[in-house]
């Protein structure tokens, strides 16, 4: 359900929702609310009226905007099932940048192609060089699970590509890598 509320010194009263099934990612100048559900991002007015639609994938995975308008992604590709897992001969995920129209400007193919229990991603982040910077998970087994975070150039060049320490197994954060904001060339995932 995505909503909009608005107050001052009092309890924010609903001035309208709509049943999109969608994740809001991003809020622009004009108010213009980005949600991501399925692949699509779909742009609402600040008065709740849908203004249009962009498929950016048929792969799981999350979405982004730039304050330019461009639109990011980051996800899985398809591995091929095995008992216990997947397997993946190619790089298994990716991340893309589109203009504001969904024309795709670049993709980039990361991590080692493997065999892997599951993987997913699980955050994307841009910062104001046009860095993205992508969090995401995989398992290789059904008790241990692995969180990376990678950092990619304006261009889309992989800068670098790290481990993250993990969370205790059983944790109510586990499996959940949250990118923060960037700062001094820091990066917060949580």
């Amino acid at each position: 359900c995505l909503f909009a509320i608005s107050g001052r010194g009092q309890a924010p009263g609903l001035i309208w929702s709509t049943n999109l099934g969608a994740r809001v990612f991003a809020v622009d100048a004009q108010t213009n609310a980005y949600a991501f559900s399925g692949g699509q991002v779909i742009k609402v007015s600040g008065d709740g009226q849908v203004l249009g639609t962009n498929l950016l994938s048929t792969y799981p995975g999350v979405a982004q905007r730039d304050t330019n308008g461009n639109l990011y992604f980051t996800g899985v590709y398809r591995g091929t099932p095995l008992v216990g897992g997947f397997n993946w001969t190619n790089n298994p995920c990716f991340v893309a940048k589109y203009d504001s129209n969904g024309i795709l400007i670049w993709s980039t193919n990361f991590q080692s192609p493997g065999v892997y229990r599951s993987m997913s991603t699980k955050d994307i982040l841009v910062d104001g060089a046009r860095n993205v910077h992508v969090s995401f998970i995989y398992h290789l087994s059904t008790k241990d699970h692995t969180a990376r975070a990678a950092k990619f150039d304006s261009s889309g060049n992989l800068l670098y590509l790290v481990s993250v320490p993990r969370v205790p197994l059983g944790a109510s954060t586990e499996g959940s890598v949250q990118l923060g904001p960037v700062s001094s060339n820091k990066l917060y995932a949580l």
